[in-house]
Formats: structure tokens, sequence, C-alpha cells
């Protein structure tokens, strides 16, 4: 499907962002160089970023050298956690209108849960418009747009925010030095004030989150060097 095509039905849904979330390491490495980076273009170019528990799947159905991008913020909407990283990217639908010149895909479920390598892609994905604007739930997590084969970076031009998860009191040491260092960042691409920490709900689940896992899962994800 056309980029133009899926953003009229991405509007009609009443999505007005797309968002990607991320580790602050991969997140430096898309600050550092010009965008949002499929994971095999990071890698092919040699920049830092973290291993993501979805990286054999997305090798395995040829999706690593894609983008992708929700249709809500995941951590508001679940009141938890975004498992992908604490640093979500919120950008205008317009951002859809750079990539004219590649296959724009919506997945119909989690790419994670695709079981078998010969599923045919009528079955992982939507097939045209019709079936998009059948199909298509604003807040379906499994529903991701997908830049297919993107071997550039897609550029922060149409970049409105970005929202730094708050692990809590016991690890303020990793939230202000990487606040510190994105700030830094967007301020070096002509995005001065964009950067704001997360203010949850107090039904939120994600403090809870982290005090239950092991520091070392949040080290992984607010580092910022390998």
């Amino acid at each position: 499907m056309n980029s133009s095509e899926v953003k009229q039905v991405l509007r009609e849904k009443g999505v007005e962002y797309l968002y990607h979330a991320n580790s602050v390491l991969t997140s430096i490495s898309y600050l550092e160089n010009g965008g949002l980076m499929s994971r095999e273009y990071v890698e092919e170019c040699d920049y830092p970023q973290t291993p993501q528990v979805t990286d054999d799947t997305d090798r395995e159905f040829e999706i690593y050298n894609d983008i992708f991008l929700d249709s809500v913020d995941v951590h508001a909407l679940s009141k938890n956690v975004n498992f992908y990283g604490p640093v979500l990217f919120v950008y205008s639908i317009d951002v859809l209108d750079e990539v004219s010149d590649y296959d724009i895909c919506v997945t119909r479920t989690n790419a994670i849960y695709w079981s078998e390598k010969n599923t045919p892609a009528n079955e992982r994905y939507y097939n045209n418009i019709n079936e998009l604007r059948r199909g298509f739930t604003k807040g379906n997590f499994g529903q991701s747009i997908t830049i297919r084969n993107i071997s550039r970076p897609l550029s922060f031009r149409h970049l409105a925010k970005v929202i730094l998860e708050d692990p809590g009191e016991d690890n303020q040491g990793y939230l202000n030095r990487a606040f510190d260092r994105l700030n830094s960042l967007l301020d070096s691409v002509g995005k001065e004030d964009i950067l704001e920490i997360r203010q949850c709900e107090n039904d939120c689940r994600c403090l809870g989150t982290y005090g239950n896992y092991k520091p070392a899962w949040t080290f992984h994800r607010f580092k910022l060097w390998e």
C-alpha cells in the first residue's frame, strides 16, 4: 500500500500521531545519525543498539529491515512500561509523506506471534486499503504500521515530542543521565524543548514493573553506551 492511502485511512480512524519506542542507547544512535532506522540498517552501519527479544523473529520473517510504528502510546494505554524501551518518539502522521517511495504495510497481528515462516503475506498484513479500512482499530497493539525495507533514516522533520519513562526514585541516576544526553542531542538536531518525562496516572503499573525486575533490566533500557 502507498503512504497516502494508509495515511488517509489512519486519519479516518482518528490517528494523528505515530509512535516508536526504543532503548536509550538505540535512541542515541537515531539522534546522532539522522533519524529512526531499521534494526538491520543500524547493524549494517555498526551503530550501537540494544538487542530486542523480537530480533530473531524479525530476521526469520524478513522484517528486520522495517521500521515499526504504533497508532497509540502503548505505555499510556496499557498502563505499564513499553517493553521495547523507555524512550518514545512521537511523530505527526505527516511523517508518512516522507516515505511515498516505500511500501507501507499494516500487520494484522504482532509479528512475534507469527508461527510459521511460510505463512502467506495476506495472513500477516492487510492486503489493500479496503481491508485496512474494515479491519484497523486505533489502539490495537498488534496492528503495526511498517515501512518496509527502508534503506535510510526516517528524519526528525515531523517529530513532535519525545517522552522518557521515569523508572522510579531508586533509578533517578539513570533517568537524569538519559534525559541530559537525549535533550542535548535533540537540541543539536533543532528539536529544542520537546523532551518530557512521562507523568503517569496513579493506576499505572510501570513503577511496579521496574521494581519487580532485576536491576540489570533497567540498566539495559537506560544505558548510554555498549
